[in-house]
């Protein structure tokens, strides 16, 4: 009896030791390919999140340069509409004076 508990030990521990070895080593490929993973997608994420950052900083660039732009334009129109009163007020002016209907 002894010698088949001798002889199955020879053969059982080495196959046992043989997929004890085996399981560590594929939960240590898992583990690193896991954190390969998580390093992959956070890098992925701060790639985004800058590239979001940078979206935003040329949207707010474009919408300042637009009302810069639409502030600029409404200035001009006041301006050439004030310069067009003031003509159309001397031309109004000066026919007064001309048909003789001035109270001075």
């Amino acid at each position: 009896m002894l010698q088949k508990e001798a002889k199955v030990k020879i053969v059982f521990l080495p196959v046992l030791n043989f997929h004890i070895d085996a399981w560590d080593r594929i939960q240590t490929k898992k583990v690193q390919f896991e954190q390969r993973e998580e390093n992959r997608v956070a890098s992925e994420r701060a790639a985004e999140a800058l590239r979001v950052a940078e979206a935003k900083a040329l949207a707010i660039t474009c919408l300042i340069v637009a009302a810069s732009a639409f502030g600029l334009f409404m200035i001009l129109a006041l301006y050439l509409l004030g310069a067009k009163i003031e003509n159309d007020l001397r031309d109004i002016n000066e026919s007064i004076r001309v048909s003789g209907y001035s109270s001075c």
